[in-house]
C-alpha cells in the first residue's frame, strides 16, 4: 500500500477533511513536470504475433526509458502495461528525457523488422500534485494521461498551455492543435515538432 493512502486510512472516519486534506498536501503536495508515455501498436502487434510478443516490446520500452528518466533528472513514478508514468522537476528536463527517448526508439528500430520496432506517444502537463513512493494524483497527471493515452497519436508529444509557455522557444517548436475540454475545463494543446 502507498504511505498516501496510508495516512488515509488512518484518518478514516475523521470529522475534519479539511486538516487531513491540508496534512496530505505537506506531506506529499509538490510541483511537477508529469509525463505520460503510451507505446503505439499494441492491438495490431498483439494480434499479428500475440500477447508475448508485445510483452517483449514493453520489457524492451522499460530497459530503454528508466535509465534516460533519471538522465533528465527525473523519477519513473510506475509503469503500467505499455504505459511510462514519470514526473520531472520543470517542463525543460520532461522534453529533454523525450528529445533523447525518441533518438533512441530511432536507433534501436533502424535495421530491424518493423514488428519489433518500438513506438511512442506521450503528453506533459506541469502542475500541484500528490506524490508518494508508488503513485501521483492531481489534476496535471490526469491531464498529462488524457494527452499521452486517448489524444496523442503515434510519434506524436502534445503538451498543455503551462508546459509550452514554461519551454524554451529557441530550443524546441510547437504548434497548436487546438483547445480540448479537459476534465471540465478548456486546455489548449500544443504539439511538438521534431524536426
Amino acid at each position: 500500500m502507498s504511505l498516501l493512502f496510508e495516512r488515509l486510512t488512518a484518518h478514516e472516519g475523521s470529522a475534519d477533511d479539511t486538516a487531513l486534506a491540508e496534512s496530505l498536501w505537506d506531506e506529499f503536495g509538490c510541483e511537477r513536470t508529469v509525463l505520460v508515455l503510451d507505446m503505439a501498436g499494441f492491438t495490431r502487434t498483439s494480434r499479428e504475433h500475440g500477447v508475448v510478443y508485445y510483452l517483449t516490446l514493453i520489457e524492451k520500452m522499460r530497459r530503454l526509458t528508466g535509465p534516460l528518466v533519471v538522465e533528465a533528472g527525473g523519477r519513473a513514478v510506475k509503469y503500467e502495461a505499455d504505459n511510462l508514468f514519470a514526473v520531472f522537476p520543470d517542463p525543460e528536463s520532461g522534453m529533454k528525457f523525450l528529445e533523447r527517448t525518441y533518438t533512441a526508439m530511432d536507433e534501436a528500430n533502424a535495421g530491424i523488422d518493423t514488428a519489433a520496432q518500438i513506438h511512442i506517444c506521450a503528453g506533459l502537463d506541469h502542475g500541484k500534485i500528490l506524490l508518494d513512493q508508488a503513485d501521483f494524483y492531481g489534476d496535471a497527471v490526469n491531464v498529462a494521461s488524457k494527452l499521452g493515452e486517448d489524444l496523442a497519436r503515434r510519434g506524436e508529444v502534445l503538451i498543455s498551455q503551462v508546459v509550452n509557455e514554461a519551454i524554451s522557444a529557441e530550443r524546441y517548436r510547437f504548434e497548436e492543435v487546438g483547445n480540448h475540454g479537459l476534465y471540465g475545463s478548456t486546455t489548449t494543446v500544443h504539439r511538438w515538432v521534431r524536426d
